[in-house]
């Protein structure tokens, strides 16, 4: 069981991750941890930029205190698309141009 998810942590941040295990009543087991940080983009205009939530090791596995968590839901297709772009180093497609002959 393999999940990206966007948690809501007590500490007000917001992180998407790879749920690995969640099965104890305690913890949920993430790996690629990714903070989500609000950044302008124009004027009037923000985005959304992902950065390891781990910096000193931005891809392991580690445990979510589920007392840490305020809530948490299956992430959004864009974010989704952006998280696994950044952690695979795979640019995904969301449409194909038509062929030109």
């Amino acid at each position: 069981m393999s999940t990206i998810t966007l948690f809501k942590l007590v500490s007000g941040e917001e992180i998407i991750a790879t749920v690995t295990d969640d099965r104890t009543p305690s913890t949920i087991t993430v790996e690629k941890a990714r903070a989500i940080a609000v950044v302008q983009t124009g004027p009037q205009q923000y985005g959304l930029q992902l950065f390891p939530f781990l910096k000193g090791a931005p891809d392991e596995e580690f445990d979510l205190y589920i007392h840490s968590i305020i809530g948490q839901l299956p992430a959004p297709a864009d974010l989704e698309r952006s998280y696994s772009s950044q952690t695979s180093g795979i640019e995904i497609a969301t449409s194909l141009s038509p062929l030109l002959g």
